[in-house]
This record gives structure tokens, C-alpha cells and sequence, in this order.
């Protein structure tokens, strides 16, 4: 999955802005993901999951809608959150999922 993400992110974001391709990429990184956990997996079973799921498609949505650096923000912020929880599923608060998120892009 990851060549595969690699030239989806190069194709929609080469030469351009945020929009319509910031929901595309975003998508597919849900679809990955759910992909990839199994349907057992304690994590799909948490509330905070899926309150991170929405949120991302939701700050995918306003990022194609608006477009603006507070929009983008908002939409990297919940998809860091988002496989930060992932990646940690005992995590107990969103906050920590940020925080272990931005602890591995750093390390990344």
C-alpha cells in the first residue's frame, strides 16, 4: 500500500494546492486502513475510532469545500490523530493520539 500511496500523493498534490485532492488522498488512507485491521481489532470497537474517522472526513470534507490553512490544518491534524490512535489503541485521550502521532512523524 505504501508505493501505491506514494504515487497517489505525488499525482494529486504535484504543482498544486489544497482541495478536492486533500479528500481523495484522505480517503484512501481510510480505505487503507480499514483495509488492514482486521474486524476483530479492538480499536474498531472504540468509540474514539470512530469519532476520528468522522472528524477526518469531515475536515476532508471542509478542505475541499474551503480550502483554506485553517481547513488544512484541521484535516492533517485529524489524520495524524486518527493513525496515532491507530498505532496505540490503549490510548484513552485524543490528545495523546496527537501527541504519539507527531512523536512518530518527528522520529519518520
Amino acid at each position: 500500500m505504501l508505493p501505491l500511496g506514494v504515487v497517489l500523493f505525488d499525482w494529486l498534490f504535484w504543482r498544486e494546492g489544497g482541495g478536492i485532492n486533500m479528500l481523495v488522498f484522505k480517503l484512501f488512507v481510510l480505505v487503507v486502513q480499514f483495509v488492514l485491521l482486521p474486524r476483530h481489532a479492538a480499536v474498531r470497537r472504540s468509540g474514539s475510532f470512530w469519532l476520528m474517522v468522522g472528524g477526518s472526513l469531515f475536515g476532508a470534507a471542509m478542505m475541499a469545500v474551503y480550502g483554506s490553512a485553517v481547513a488544512a490544518l484541521a484535516c492533517m491534524a485529524s489524520l495524524l490523530m486518527l493513525l496515532g490512535y491507530v498505532n496505540q489503541p490503549h490510548l484513552k485521550l485524543v490528545l495523546y493520539a496527537l501527541l504519539t502521532a507527531a512523536n512518530s512523524l518527528a522520529k519518520a
